[in-house]
């Protein structure tokens, strides 16, 4: 089972008590970590699919996803 709801549970949560002007920079921080988990959990299942995806940068996945695995999938 995938932390991913967990963690982004507790980060928004976080996020809503926060105040003042840090509110703001530990909600990005709280995105940015959250972003970063999915990212990294997209690319290990990815790598389970095909070793050559294992070390793709995340600008790369989306394009990996709309091409590269569609054609695998397809086959």
């Amino acid at each position: 089972m995938s932390l991913l709801p967990c963690v982004a549970d507790h980060l928004s949560k976080a996020a809503r008590t926060t105040v003042g002007g840090e509110a703001d920079a530990f909600g990005r921080s709280a995105f940015n970590r959250y972003y970063y988990a999915a990212f990294l959990s997209t690319r290990e299942l990815l790598s389970m699919i095909e070793r050559s995806w294992s070390g793709v940068p995340h600008s790369n996945i989306p394009a990996l996803l709309e091409s590269d695995l569609r054609a695998t999938l397809n086959k």
